[in-house]
């Protein structure tokens, strides 16, 4: 759910289109005693400082979210004193763990042998108070992190053109669907490949934005990526080219049955999707088929207009924080009034899966393929102000009944298994057309839909 400026993101683990901390590294000369006691200080007074002014963001923040005309808030002052204060009532730190704090500094201004990097001290104090959440989607993003989500959201960039997702457990990053004709289509990633390194950088188990934004760069530049294709690791060199991401595409079927295909919800995805449906209903369509497979979200505003396109008045969605304040999208009157069918898989996620719990509840579509992900929580994209942005969960949201599928994922109303012998599949993963017994269902389902009236 991304908005630049004050952002929503609903996206699975995270997704492609959007993209740090550090550990403090030190090094002073152990024979020079001035040094490392002025080196001891200097780490102890930017350790203070830093952790303030990273409290102050989020003061700043809380202030910003305002639910129901009451303020969130919280003392800045008083978490700082009870952070740094000097009395055993008012330090959240143990002595022992201030002692432990010390002397690990001692042991750095001693005894390390790298030089310490104060911009990626400050930089991990930031991502600290992120990672405490105990939140998987909780993140700092440094400038050039920050750069990158901004530019996924306006759906052009420079890099290798595949959409990747990211198995929070596993911590993979995976290849959901190469762009045809992109860099990383030629190069023969695959649907399925799992992306080991971007050059000598190791990817798994990293935020999922900040491994995108290894795989970016500029244009007619190489990344070597190590992936594992087909249970084999090797490298493969690719070039960057300028990436505009075909968020859409649709086509007329036999029996004039329209096929849109989705495969993120960006900031072009709306005017896309409605120029789409538009273009198939005035062609003729006697049914809608929306493809929202592996599609791993994206924008909740983007979702919500869509979604106003094709539903009646009523909910659309809904969200709740953890004071219970809930805030609702609604939809007006105008719809789409067609048999429709959304189809579904594993890999559908998030925005994709509130795309498809309200056409289930309103009853407008079939739902025909596999149990969806199960990401029923939103994040915000908060910049910070001076290039940088933090994100973590904000709330829940809940379908137009009321259900959470957090965890669960919306179940189909048809399920439809797909082919599993290689000859369904291309040398790049994508499924032959002829085998799709996903898409087989959903058109059947609309004919039998029009020959009922």
């Amino acid at each position: 759910m991304d908005n630049n400026g004050y952002n929503n993101t609903a996206n699975q683990g995270n997704s492609y289109s959007y993209g740090y901390g550090g550990t403090p590294q030190g090094g002073y000369n152990m024979n020079d005693n001035k040094k490392k006691e002025g080196g001891f200080a200097k780490g102890v007074a930017v350790g203070i400082v830093c952790s303030l002014l990273a409290f102050c963001v989020i003061i700043l923040v809380n202030q910003f979210f305002k639910k129901d005309g009451n303020n969130i808030s919280n003392n800045g002052g008083d978490f700082f004193s009870s952070l740094f204060g000097n009395n055993d009532d008012s330090s959240i730190f143990t002595d022992e763990q201030m002692s432990k704090i010390n002397l690990i500094q001692q042991y750095i201004d001693i005894y390390s042998y790298y030089e310490q990097d104060n911009d990626k001290f400050i930089d991990g104090v930031y991502s600290a108070l992120l990672q405490s959440l105990n939140d998987n989607y909780a993140v700092y993003y440094n400038e050039d992190a920050y750069t990158q989500i901004l530019e996924g959201n306006s759906g052009e960039y420079y890099g290798i053109g595949c959409v990747v997702t990211q198995n929070v457990q596993t911590g993979y990053v995976t290849v959901v669907q190469p762009y045809k004709n992109s860099p990383a289509y030629e190069a023969g990633i695959a649907v399925g490949d799992i992306i080991l390194k971007a050059d000598d950088i190791e990817l798994t188990g990293m935020d999922l934005n900040e491994a995108v934004s290894y795989m970016k760069g500029g244009e007619g530049t190489e990344v070597t990526l190590t992936v594992i294709h087909e249970g084999k690791e090797k490298t493969v060199k690719v070039e960057r080219r300028k990436i505009e991401v075909p968020t859409v595409e649709y086509e007329m079927l036999e029996d004039n049955v329209g096929y849109v295909q989705i495969t993120g919800f960006e900031e072009v995805t709306e005017s896309q999707f409605s120029d789409a449906v538009d273009s198939l209903i005035a062609d003729g369509a006697k049914g809608l088929v929306f493809d929202v497979r592996s599609n791993p979200g994206g924008s909740y505003d983007v979702v919500v207009a869509m979604l106003d396109k094709l539903l009646p008045e009523g909910t659309l969605v809904y969200t709740e924080d953890k004071y219970g304040n809930r805030q609702t999208e609604t939809s007006d009157a105008a719809c789409v009034e067609l048999p429709m069918a959304v189809i579904i898989n594993g890999d559908s996620a998030s925005a994709s899966e509130i795309f498809a719990g309200a056409m289930q509840d309103y009853d407008a579509a079939e739902i025909i393929g596999t149990t969806s992900y199960g990401k029923g929580i939103v994040q915000s994209v908060i910049p910070m102000g001076d290039g940088t942005g933090i994100k973590f969960t904000i709330a829940s949201y809940f379908t137009p009944k009321g259900v959470c599928i957090h965890g669960i994922g919306i179940e189909p109303d048809k399920k439809v298994e797909l082919p599993k012998e290689d000859e369904a599949y291309d040398d790049n993963g994508y499924l032959k057309k002829e085998y799709d017994t996903q898409l087989d269902a959903a058109i059947k389902y609309i004919n039998e839909q029009t020959n009922l009236h």
